[in-house]
């Protein structure tokens, strides 16, 4: 319907700090605050050499498929040796968002982060509506995901910077879906 679920927040109007090196300090410029996983604790680097590889693209009447390994976005602390991500448009119907990884070592739980300008509920076992704000009356999304694996936390961000408030409203949230059992090789589907 055209209207925003899942977001890309952008950047918070630009000041000194925003091209010093402390850049990475401002909320916004977080991999934690984006549409990625948080690995072993550590979110993904900056850099030329942080980024994703093996990167495989599908078109035709029916989906539009994209996959890549995003574990070299990764510093060595992630512990991942690899983590492959799929984003599948079926037209018409749904998004199916896959991650299959492989981790060195557990350390801690990993965090899937989702961005949204959206009202967040936990409405049944292992689904999310997103529902409509003033801002974005006609929106309405659900996630699914496996309960059995994951649990759910919303945290609320106010959105005090006025080129970020111009844009979402008041507030953004980060849906944040804690893996609840030790994995060190699994396939998520959410």
């Amino acid at each position: 319907n055209g209207q925003p679920a899942i977001i890309d927040v952008g950047v918070e109007t630009y000041t000194a700090k925003t091209f010093s090196p402390r850049r990475y300090e401002i909320w916004t410029m977080q991999s934690a605050f984006h549409n990625l996983p948080t690995i072993n604790g550590a979110m993904e680097m900056n850099g030329p050499e942080y980024k994703a590889y093996d990167l495989q693209y599908k078109n035709d009447d029916e989906s539009a498929q994209l996959s890549m390994d995003i574990s070299k976005a990764y510093p060595e602390e992630a512990k991942v040796r690899n983590w492959k991500r799929t984003i599948k448009l079926n037209r018409g119907k749904n998004i199916e968002l896959t991650d299959s990884y492989e981790l060195n070592q557990f350390v801690k739980p990993v965090e899937m982060n989702l961005m949204t300008c959206l009202d967040p509920e936990l409405t049944g076992d292992g689904t999310i509506e997103l529902k409509s704000t003033s801002l974005f009356p006609d929106s309405h999304l659900k996630i699914k995901f496996d309960a059995g694996k994951y649990s759910v936390k919303f945290e609320k961000i106010k959105t005090e910077d006025r080129r970020l408030n111009g844009v979402w409203g008041d507030f953004v949230t980060r849906i944040i879906l804690t893996t609840l059992v030790r994995y060190n090789l699994d396939v998520h589907s959410w």
